[in-house]
């Protein structure tokens, strides 16, 4: 289905962890007595081809898995349910190519020798330079950028997509 997410999570399994043995120091919230278990459902981000991934390549890279675990970190501060990150893995060999925003309004401050650049081909650097220049915000040029693996955690419930997946199988 559409709106469901960008396809890129596949649950890897789930952790059932009885009341007696998240320990005394864990404080039980309104909906965790002490006779009951939490479910942690294991998530991998960004590993591949998913059966939600929508033709995409089902890749993360680094920039956006940053991000993403930036932002469920602020929510989860703010009490806003939402999944967490684990741990994030870099690769140092696979890359993919993505589109690239600049998003710099002070384009005649940039010149190829900017460090920020320093790390992109010759010919790329002057792409960017030119589309900077441009004032174009469409995107026009690809780079390319290490793909990232995040392993995630949520308490487990039902998706739509779960749903949704087996109806088409």
């Amino acid at each position: 289905g559409n709106g469901y997410g960008d396809g890129r999570a596949v649950s890897v399994g789930e952790v059932v962890v009885p009341a007696e043995m998240r320990g005394s120091a864990a404080e039980p919230d309104a909906e965790d007595t002490e006779a009951t278990v939490r479910r942690w459902e294991m998530q991998l981000k960004g590993g591949g081809t998913t059966p939600f991934c929508r033709g995409a390549d089902g890749r993360a890279v680094l920039r956006s898995s940053v991000r993403e675990f930036l932002a469920s970190e602020a929510m989860h501060a703010m009490g806003v349910p939402t999944t967490r990150a684990l741990s994030l893995v870099v690769s140092e060999s696979e890359t993919v190519r993505r589109q690239w925003y600049s998003g710099n309004n002070a384009a005649d401050e940039v010149t190829e020798d900017d460090p920020r650049l320093a790390r992109f081909p010759a010919y790329v650097r002057k792409q960017l330079i030119a589309q900077l220049r441009s004032g174009n915000q469409d995107p026009d040029i690809v780079v390319q950028e290490p793909c990232a693996i995040t392993c995630r955690v949520s308490p487990s419930f039902l998706r739509v997509g779960h749903v949704d997946l087996f109806a088409r199988r």
